[in-house]
């Protein structure tokens, strides 16, 4: 019985202290940020292919039948979770929503215009003239802009 809870506890201690360590490491240490989806998925490989082997020729050096328990690959999956916890993929945005709009007064072009303004009445930055934002087409990004009388 003895020798069931030392070899637990080992175990345990082995997969779970050792195995972790260069998953922390590579996270806090070598990168000092998250690991993006594929560089975790490859140091997640790598290092499972070294704990494989160093499990397997210490279980053939122990007598033991060479193979790998659930905790190898729950050990894998923690240190996937623990590389690449908090990185943030760039989304991915088309141009479809950016528009082209000049103010119809002095012609300055208005940045950061999209398709949600169609319909409003901004107001100029440079000669504070105000206009409506109308789109041509259906799916035009060009727009038409009307002043607005005071």
């Amino acid at each position: 019985m003895r020798q069931i809870v030392i070899s637990l506890l080992l175990g345990i201690i082995l997969t779970y202290g050792i195995g972790l360590i260069p998953a922390l490491v590579f996270r806090f240490v070598v990168f000092r940020r998250a690991v993006s989806k594929c560089g975790a998925i490859f140091i997640c490989f790598i290092w499972f292919l070294i704990w494989s082997s160093f499990i397997f020729s210490l279980r053939a050096s122990a007598g033991e039948e060479p193979r790998l328990s659930g905790g190898s690959f729950i050990m894998i999956l923690a240190s996937y979770y623990i590389l690449s916890r908090g990185h943030i993929q760039k989304k991915r945005t088309t141009n479809n929503s950016q528009m082209t709009i000049h103010c119809p007064q002095c012609g300055r072009l208005l940045k950061g215009a999209n398709q949600e303004m169609v319909g409003d009445i901004p107001v100029c930055p440079k000669c504070k003239a105000e206009f409506t934002i109308e789109q041509k087409g259906e799916n035009s990004k060009e727009v038409l802009t009307e002043s607005v009388n005071k």
